[in-house]
């Protein structure tokens, strides 16, 4: 199968303090307009260590090209939905058939 690009993709990067003095992201847009993907992938569901109660994390895989500039600490926001997700892990693919890529697995902030 041939990733295609669905949408256009923006990376946030920086971090400020809030007005309680935490550090918070910013999102301060490092870069827009890059092609990409975002499929969910199958959900996980297990239980909070702190209460029980049963949770549902929904994964998401992001698909961007090889030149694109990403960091771990970065947020991907997808413009067509204008969904933010935060990068857990960053991988480059290398694929005969549609090059190298970059493959992102993200968990959906906002």
């Amino acid at each position: 199968m041939i990733p295609t690009c669905t949408s256009t993709m923006s990376i946030l990067r920086g971090m400020a303090a809030d007005p309680y003095g935490d550090v918070a992201d910013n999102g301060t847009v490092a870069a827009s307009g890059i092609p990409g993907s975002v499929l969910e992938q199958s959900p996980r569901s297990n239980t909070s260590r702190v209460d029980g109660a049963p949770r549902t994390v929904r994964r998401y895989t992001c698909r961007l090209p090889v030149w694109v500039d990403v960091q771990d600490d970065d947020q991907v926001r997808d413009d067509t939905t204008g969904y933010t997700y935060a990068i857990v892990q960053i991988k480059t693919n290398r694929n005969p058939a549609t090059g190298r890529r970059i493959t992102l697995d993200l968990i959906r902030v906002s």
